[in-house]
């Protein structure tokens, strides 16, 4: 499965990395600070700002799973890429959820 990990430098985005490849996935880290990513085999690093759009939506092409793993930005980032990705892929009710769950579990961490 080839999984994109936005917030990629943080705690969540480097355990789910580590977690991913480790399950044999191909991972794309996106951040701010590519300076911030260990390189790994399997791993693909795009330098960028999650808020322009011009730099998420290449991230986003044949991705099978995008994983967003944000702080103060989460939820206007969260609807920001599920714009972006293809129709057959979105289903705003579960981007709202699954939203308020990835919230949820960064403020209670």
């Amino acid at each position: 499965m080839r999984v994109v990990v936005f917030g990629a430098t943080g705690g969540t985005g480097r355990a789910v990395i580590e977690n991913a490849l480790s399950a044999g996935h191909a991972v794309t880290a996106f951040a701010r600070r590519a300076d911030r990513i260990v390189p790994a085999d399997g791993l693909t690093v795009i330098q960028g700002d999650v808020m322009d759009s011009a730099q998420v939506a290449p991230a986003l092409d044949g991705q099978d799973a995008v994983v967003i793993s944000l702080g103060e930005c989460q939820d206007f980032c969260v609807r920001l890429i599920g714009s972006m990705l293809p129709e057959r892929s979105k289903d705003d009710d579960n981007i709202e959820r699954t939203a308020g769950r990835v919230a949820e579990g960064l403020q209670a961490a």
